[in-house]
C-alpha cells in the first residue's frame, strides 16, 4: 500500500502548499507550511468547508484530482485516493492568478469567535501564495507520478466551486447597463492586447500598458487594466497580482501565435520570479516592459525564422480580422501575390490551407471566450463569423475533440457547481 501521507508531504514541499491527510473523516495535518497552528484553528471553517466529496459523487476511476474553490475564492487541490474508507490528500489554500481578498478580510475581522484584527487578517492573507493554471497541471502530474499512475500530456482537473458567501442586493437596470459596458470594455481591450501580442508589436503594447505622454495616457485610460492599476488599492501586492494576470494573457496569446511551449514556459517563469522579487512600483514597471520585449522578440524571431514575410503578413491579417469575413482576394491584394500561388505557398509553409488556418484561429478565439466570458455559444459562433451554431459546434469538436459546451464545463471560469 502506498504511503499517501509521505506523498502529501513531498508534494507540499514541491508546491509550497499546506497539506492534510483525511481518512474516513479524520483529519491529520501533514505539513502546515505558511499556516500557523493558531491560524489553522481560527480559520478551520474556511479551510475545511467541504474537504472532500461524498463517495456517491465519485464516478471515475481513482485517483481523482479536483480543484475546490470555496466561497472566499480560496483554491484547494483535493486528491481522492480511496472510497472505502474515503481517503483524500488535501492541499491549500492558495489563490489562483490573483488575490480577491476583500470579502475574506471582512469575514476574518467579523467572525463571531476569535475575530482577527485588521493587521492580523492582512498578514494571514498576504501569507497565502498565488499560483496559476500551469501550476495546477504541474502539481497534478507530480502527484500522479508519485503514485505511479500513467498519464498523458494533459491531466484533467475538475473544478468544484462553492457559492459566494457574500451576496449583494439585486442590481438595478442602470447598474446592469454599467456592468455590461465594463464587460464590453474589458473584452475589447483584452482582444486588442492579444492581437498586438500575436503580432509581436512591442511599441503599441507599451503605449497601451505603459503610457509615457499625454496622448498615450488618454488611450490608456480607456482600458480596464490601466483603470485597475490606478484605481484599485495602492499596494505592492495588488500591482503584482495585476501583472501576474497580464502574464497569463501574454502566455495564451503567445501560444496562439505558435510560439513553442518551451519558450513560453521559460519566459513566463522568468517573469513570475521577477514579479515576486520586485519591491517597488518602478521595478514592476520594468518587469512589464521586459515581459513585452521578451514575448514579442520571441514571437517575431520564431515567425520570421519559420515563415516567409508574405505568409507572416497573411497570418497577422487573419488574427486581426478573425471576427470578419476574410476573402482570398483580400489576402492576394495584401501580399500582391496570385491567389493560387499564395495558397500553395501558405500550405507549404504552414502545413494547412488558408481556410484551415482561419478555422483554427477562430476556434482558438472561441476557446478563450468560452473560458473567460459568459457569452452564449450561439453568440460566440456569430461573433466569430460562423453561419450557424451547428456548423460552429461541428468545427469546434473536430479541432478540439469535445463540444463547446463540454469545453466550457471543464475550463470556463464562469462554471459553478451549486453545493
Amino acid at each position: 500500500m502506498k504511503d499517501y501521507k509521505e506523498i502529501a508531504n513531498i508534494v507540499s514541499y514541491l508546491t509550497d502548499l499546506p497539506s492534510f491527510y483525511i481518512c474516513d473523516g479524520k483529519l491529520e495535518v501533514v505539513n502546515a507550511m505558511y499556516l500557523s497552528t493558531i491560524s489553522m484553528n481560527r480559520i478551520r471553517g474556511i479551510l475545511f468547508t467541504k474537504p472532500f466529496t461524498s463517495s456517491k459523487d465519485i464516478k471515475s476511476k481513482l485517483p481523482k484530482i479536483l480543484r475546490y474553490v470555496n466561497s472566499f475564492n480560496l483554491s484547494f487541490l483535493n486528491v481522492m485516493v480511496s472510497v472505502s474508507p474515503l481517503t483524500t490528500i488535501f492541499m491549500g489554500p492558495f489563490f489562483l492568478e490573483e488575490k480577491e481578498d476583500k470579502s475574506l478580510e471582512s469575514y476574518l475581522c467579523t467572525m463571531e469567535e476569535g475575530p482577527f484584527s485588521a493587521s492580523e487578517a492582512k498578514a494571514l492573507i498576504d501569507s497565502i501564495v498565488i499560483k496559476d493554471s500551469s501550476f495546477i497541471q504541474a502539481c497534478a502530474k507530480a502527484i500522479l507520478s508519485l503514485m505511479d499512475v500513467p498519464f498523458g500530456s494533459y491531466v484533467k482537473v475538475n473544478t468544484i466551486r462553492e457559492n459566494p458567501s457574500f451576496s449583494r442586493e439585486v442590481p438595478t437596470i442602470a447598474e446592469n447597463r454599467m456592468n455590461e459596458a465594463d464587460i464590453a470594455s474589458h473584452y475589447k481591450f483584452e482582444r486588442e492586447l492579444k492581437q498586438l501580442i500575436r503580432q509581436g508589436d512591442r511599441e503599441k503594447l507599451k503605449k497601451m500598458i505603459l503610457p509615457k505622454n499625454d496622448a498615450q495616457l488618454a488611450t490608456a485610460r480607456m482600458n480596464i487594466v490601466y483603470q485597475n492599476r490606478v484605481g484599485g488599492p495602492n499596494s505592492i501586492r495588488t500591482q503584482k497580482n495585476l501583472i501576474l494576470t497580464m502574464n497569463t494573457l501574454f502566455r495564451q496569446a503567445a501560444d496562439d501565435a505558435g510560439l513553442p511551449p518551451v519558450y513560453i514556459h521559460s519566459i513566463s517563469e522568468n517573469i513570475v520570479n521577477k514579479i515576486e522579487r520586485a519591491d517597488s512600483v518602478e521595478l514592476m514597471l520594468d518587469v512589464i516592459e521586459e515581459m513585452i520585449d521578451s514575448y514579442c522578440n520571441s514571437i517575431n524571431n520564431v515567425s520570421l525564422k519559420n515563415h516567409s514575410v508574405n505568409v507572416v503578413k497573411v497570418q497577422r491579417y487573419i488574427v486581426n480580422n478573425i471576427d470578419k469575413k476574410i476573402s482570398l482576394a483580400d489576402l492576394s491584394e495584401l501580399t500582391n501575390l496570385d491567389e493560387s500561388y499564395l495558397c500553395r505557398l501558405f500550405k507549404r509553409e504552414c502545413h494547412m490551407t488558408i481556410n484551415e488556418y482561419i478555422q483554427h484561429q477562430r476556434i482558438s478565439e472561441a476557446k478563450w471566450m468560452l473560458e473567460s466570458s459568459d457569452n452564449s455559444i450561439i453568440d460566440i459562433s456569430h461573433l466569430l463569423g460562423f453561419n450557424t451554431q451547428s456548423y460552429f459546434c461541428s468545427v469546434f469538436k473536430k479541432i478540439v475533440g469535445i463540444s463547446p459546451a463540454k469545453y466550457r464545463l471543464n475550463h470556463g471560469s464562469y462554471y459553478k457547481t451549486n453545493n
